[in-house]
């Protein structure tokens, strides 16, 4: 159990070294692997905020509030979020130990919200898998259309079938395996599925660049034009940004199985890279998608 320590405004009652560790495990925690290097962290972390959920709602971004308006609400939306990262920046190597902020909930509250703290993230995870379910099938039939199958079953107007589960599905048992062979295989296999991913989007980026045409940009906002219409698309864009920017949470849950030669605080460093870097991979996937066609 972590000891409990009043939190100041200085923080000085958080270690600010890994020594923590030490204490714990010799109270009878077990000691965890440390085996994930600054890499390591920033795919985890920004692998987590891009994911592929992202391409199942890049159009409904674009009817609600245009190119313009939706590169925007990402670009200001992630400056404001990295005030949360700056505080998970500034607990993150202060207190570094598994499971992230139930761990800071204990330090600061207690056990009762502590309790809390990890059934909310467990709730909020949950309602991942199947979103992230549908789209990776939603990516298969498209790709391979001719397996596409018939629908089993209607989700607000949207036809689920086999070919919409079972990919998801094959990549979910994937993952948990990957996990159970332990946390350097893991690591890498997100650090490796981060890299494909972002080249991906690289050469599509390319591709629409020089293909497509920046005068299907226009119009820059939805609507009919007028202030109001723009910033109400804007606003409508932004409202969800914190749910695609959301993932960096994953680097201070695995923090204390950091290399014993990563600097505390490059925790904190790969916080913010991670949505920094979230938020100019949705501006530029928006900027490349809205180029291909009239959108």
């Amino acid at each position: 159990m972590l000891p409990r320590t009043p939190v100041t405004s200085s923080c000085r009652c958080f270690p600010t070294d890994f020594m923590e560790r030490g204490r714990a495990s010799q109270s009878g925690r077990p000691t965890l692997a440390r085996r994930v290097s600054f890499r390591d962290y920033v795919g985890i972390g920004l692998g987590s905020i891009v994911g592929v959920g992202w391409i199942l709602v890049a159009g409904d971004w674009l009817m609600r509030g245009g190119p313009m308006g939706t590169i925007l609400a990402f670009l200001i939306g992630g400056f404001l979020f990295i005030s949360v990262g700056k505080c998970y920046a500034e607990l993150t190597p202060a207190l570094p130990l598994a499971g992230g902020e139930i761990a800071f909930a204990y330090k600061a509250f207690g056990t009762g919200y502590s309790f809390l703290t990890g059934w909310m993230l467990a709730f909020g995870y949950v309602t991942l898998g199947p979103f992230e379910t549908t789209s990776l099938g939603w990516l298969f039939e498209f790709m391979v259309p001719s397996l596409k199958s018939a629908p089993l079953y209607e989700v607000g107007g949207f036809g689920v079938g086999w070919s919409s589960i079972i990919p998801g599905l094959a990549i979910g048992v994937l993952v948990m395996y990957v996990n159970y062979r332990g946390v350097k295989h893991s690591a890498t296999f997100q650090l490796v599925s981060t890299v494909v991913l972002l080249a991906c989007a690289a050469v599509f980026s390319f591709v629409a660049f020089t293909k497509g045409s920046f005068s299907n940009l226009q119009p820059l906002f939805a609507g009919s034009g007028s202030f109001v219409d723009n910033f109400g698309g804007f606003i409508a864009v932004l409202a969800v940004v914190p749910w695609f920017l959301a993932g960096f949470d994953a680097i201070p849950q695995a923090a204390e199985e950091a290399d014993a030669a990563i600097d505390p605080k490059a925790l904190g460093r790969a916080v913010i890279v991670s949505i920094i870097g979230g938020a100019f991979f949705y501006a530029l996937v928006i900027t490349a998608i809205s180029t291909v066609m009239p959108w």
